[in-house]
């Protein structure tokens, strides 16, 4: 089965959304229909805003390689000090925002975590084989990938899945030449850090 592969803007890059720390890029928050339906082995590929300075810069491109579902994220010590790591179990097992969370600071978000006691939307993608940029990311992309930038460039808010032969072979080739091109998974710091 053919991997799927997942593009969205990233209108916020503050090193929460994603995260990258320690060699793993993780999707804990925002974005909750791609981290409820990503699987491992799926693409997720994330551009900028149109604005300048590199409008639709590359932020990142994650393969998927870990899934962890129900909260589960949130409860796991090792994770504790990351970024986005935002919510906490209590006793009574809700997931409650964490004093001082890097986002979402105005309260519990059931959209991007679901309501309890599942939690159905609170799902962590994980990546270990992963380029980010961040606010080094550039639009050069563009010059070998003519029917992805009409794409993304008309991209609103949602993501898109479902692509047309043309735009999915430039996707392809889109990961093929940055991970020809980029050796290191971190190649930027967060934009809006």
């Amino acid at each position: 089965m053919l991997a799927k592969i997942y593009v969205y803007k990233c209108v916020v890059d503050d090193g929460t959304a994603p995260c990258v720390d320690g060699g793993l890029l993780s999707m804990t928050v925002c974005k909750p229909k791609v981290r409820a339906s990503a699987k491992v082995g799926d693409i997720v590929i994330a551009f900028g805003t149109n604005s300048p300075p590199a409008p639709n810069r590359l932020v990142y491109v994650a393969k998927i390689t870990g899934v962890v579902a129900g909260g589960s994220y949130f409860d796991q010590a090792k994770y504790h000090k990351r970024k986005d790591c935002i919510y906490r179990r209590t006793p009574g097992g809700a997931l409650k925002l964490v004093p001082g969370a890097s986002a979402h600071n105005t309260g519990t978000h059931a959209k991007d975590i679901g309501g309890p006691p599942d939690y159905p939307n609170a799902i962590a993608l994980l990546s270990t084989d992963f380029r980010y940029f961040g606010g080094a990311g550039t639009d050069a992309w563009k010059e070998h990938a003519p029917h992805l930038k009409r794409m993304v460039e008309a991209l609103g808010q949602g993501h898109r899945v479902n692509h047309a032969r043309e735009v999915r072979d430039d996707l392809l080739t889109l990961v093929e030449r940055t991970w020809k091109k980029f050796s290191r998974k971190v190649n930027g710091k967060p934009r809006h850090g």
